[in-house]
């Protein structure tokens, strides 16, 4: 169990994040007293690779002259929050996050450049939750979006969206696109100028010694393991070639996420797949049987990057989809997407034909059509392992190491590939619309 003295906070700290809260929500600044404070790990089983995740719940009551502490108590509320907090208790996964640079990344978010994007938006649907608190580079306090309705999609096929959460999903990256282009047409300068620190690439950085690196060539050295484990190429006489094709292939992700000169660029989320967005349902139907989701907000700003919005796009669509679904629905999502980002950009006389003009978005997501398969792979293999080899990979200090830097990557990933029908079918099709479009048709 962790407590708040464990995280080196205050009574100040929870006054000031109970504080922030209450003035964001009644608008009212009021005085109150903290009765009580208490952290919850987020589930039994952990809820990413990059941080741990608490809930924090806080009894308080509003000070009022003359109460006695009972009758205050009985007046009480509970306030709960989200925590980030580094994992520094495993020293792998603490030297990961260290060399990535990722928790220090979204704490200058947070800090600096998400609420003046945040702020942009007020009086229009929200994206993503409010910070109340920094502190020590270690730790980040936001909204419980939760608590506010909000909740990460459950089905039986882990990974995936349909078309109705994908549309949601879409427009919510509409809506925090604009926000970016807005600040930009504001400022009259590149939010890379501003706040150079918040974009520095730390998912796929040009450098090979990096540490990101070294795991995107384990990683290809698992995916060529599972490719010959896929039965129309096991026996082809073609297999040679991929194998020789394939890391060539997916070593070109290092220039697709860097700042285009090609393309209008925009600040990114970069790390968009089904667990980053969570999702706002209403009760439809004659019965008020079918949930209905009616808005989503996105979480986790580790990994941002200022790149074209089609490679968020297009990261989005295929991480979460597989090649049906795209074949069917493709044209009506990068719609969808268009006319959310039309509607917002309009809300500040800004015309999207200026910024960012139809025919150049549909020419943009062409050329970022490889990198969304690239990362549907490269996330794939990772955030869709089977619930017991997640746990037991972030439950051992050794073995995250291991898995990052070592063939242990291949072990559970095959075993995955060949017990859990779900992850073996995610991958394949991904697999094959990488090697037949890219490879094989070349």
């Amino acid at each position: 169990m962790c407590s708040v003295e464990d995280l080196n906070l205050t009574s100040d700290d929870l006054k000031m994040i109970c504080r922030r809260h209450l003035v964001r929500e009644t608008c009212n600044y009021r005085k109150f007293n903290v009765n009580s404070c208490v952290l919850e790990r987020l589930g039994d089983v952990p809820a990413g690779f990059l941080a741990n995740h608490y809930i924090m719940s806080m009894d308080i009551s509003e000070k009022i002259v003359g109460y006695s502490d009972e009758k205050r108590l009985e007046n009480s509320q509970t306030v709960s929050f989200f925590v980030k907090v580094f994992p520094e208790l495993m020293q792998e996964q603490a030297d990961y996050v260290n060399e990535m640079k990722a928790f220090q990344k979204e704490i200058d978010l947070y800090s600096y450049l998400l609420p003046r994007l945040q702020d942009i938006g007020i009086g229009a649907k929200e994206w993503g939750a409010q910070s109340y608190l920094t502190k020590d580079d270690k730790l980040l306090v936001i909204e419980n979006l939760k608590a506010d309705g909000f909740e990460m999609l459950s089905n039986s096929e882990p990974g995936y969206l349909d078309f109705d959460h994908l549309t949601v999903a879409l427009d919510v990256l509409a809506r925090f696109h604009a926000c970016g282009f807005i600040l930009e047409d504001r400022c009259h300068m590149s939010p890379t100028e501003m706040y150079p620190d918040c974009f520095e690439e730390n998912a796929y950085p040009d450098n090979e010694n990096h540490i990101r690196i070294l795991g995107l060539k384990n990683a290809i050295r698992t995916h060529l393991e599972l490719i010959k484990r896929i039965p129309k190429y096991q026996d082809s006489d073609k297999l040679p070639l991929i194998l020789q094709e394939y890391p060539k292939i997916v070593f070109k992700i290092v220039d697709f996420v860097k700042t285009s000169d090609q393309y209008k660029n925009v600040v990114s989320h970069g790390d968009l797949w089904a667990n980053n967005i969570m999702f706002k349902y209403e009760e439809v139907g004659e019965e008020k049987k079918v949930l209905k989701p009616v808005d989503g907000r996105l979480v986790d700003f580790q990994l941002t990057r200022y790149a074209p919005p089609a490679l968020d796009v297009v990261t989005l669509i295929c991480n979460t989809t597989n090649s049906v679904l795209r074949n069917d629905k493709l044209n009506s999502l990068l719609d969808g997407y268009y006319k959310s980002l039309t509607r917002e950009l309009a809300r500040f006389a800004i015309l999207a034909e200026d910024i960012l003009p139809w025919d150049e978005f549909l020419e943009s997501y062409e050329h970022y059509r490889l990198a969304g398969l690239i990362e549907s792979v490269l996330f794939g293999h990772l955030t869709t392992l089977p619930q017991h080899l997640a746990t037991e990979l972030l439950s051992d200090s050794e073995k995250f190491g291991d898995f990052i830097k070592s063939n242990a990557r291949l072990k559970f990933c095959i075993e995955a590939f060949e017990t859990d029908d779900h992850y073996c079918s995610k991958l394949t099709d991904s697999f094959c619309q990488i090697i037949d479009n890219y490879i094989l048709s070349n």
